[in-house]
């Protein structure tokens, strides 16, 4: 039996925004704006758009290529994590869904430390647009564990054979300080796997 994943309303609901904001490559946006500004008649307005649109460019294209990879990797979280609501089995799996959260956090924290080193007006709208970047990702893994909570329950009486060596009681309980190490780790081993990374470049 899969739970059905549509109760966690809020959650899915972030995660179609993910894909919204952080689907989107800012060089190939700026081009797109850039191409309806040659259509402009007046030649000293389109001149000044073509060098607007260079400078640009040239200020926005290091960062987008330091945070382009952190937004696609925000989009494909979803995968894992969809997964991992459908199929919970107990409470091992809290640990995981603290482990993706984790990382939803650290990007979204990179992503804006990046973004907002450029003072320019592609990146402020930007980084105005991508409200999901500000979600407070341990409060909703917080909600979101407390609603699997009661799913994994729900499993568990349903299917007791399958759960013929696990205690419901037991092996579904949440241990908050457990999940909180859980997250407080990932984003610690993320911070130093990326200070590594940034060594070796």
């Amino acid at each position: 039996m899969k739970h059905d994943i549509n109760i966690f309303a809020a959650l899915l609901q972030t995660i179609d925004n993910i894909d919204n904001q952080m689907g989107e490559n800012l060089l190939s946006r700026m081009d797109n704006d850039f191409d309806k500004t040659l259509e402009e008649p007046d030649h000293k307005r389109r001149s000044k758009l073509v060098k607007q649109h260079k400078r640009n460019v040239e200020e926005v294209t290091p960062v987008v290529s330091q945070i382009y990879p952190m937004q696609i990797r925000m989009t494909h979280i979803k995968t894992n994590l969809s997964f991992l609501l459908e199929c919970a089995c107990y409470n091992l799996s809290y640990k995981s869904i603290a482990r993706y959260f984790a990382e939803y956090d650290f990007l979204s924290q990179q992503i804006s430390k990046e973004a907002g080193k450029v003072k320019n007006d592609v990146m402020k709208d930007f980084l105005s647009r991508s409200t999901v970047l500000s979600t407070n990702w341990f409060q909703m893994m917080t909600e979101t564990i407390n609603i699997m909570e009661h799913l994994i329950i729900h499993k568990m009486h349903r299917e007791p054979e399958i759960y013929i060596d696990l205690n419901i009681e037991e092996d579904s309980k949440i241990d908050f300080d457990e999940i909180k190490m859980e997250y407080k780790n990932t984003l610690k081993k993320l911070k130093e796997d990326l200070k590594k990374q940034k060594k070796v470049a």
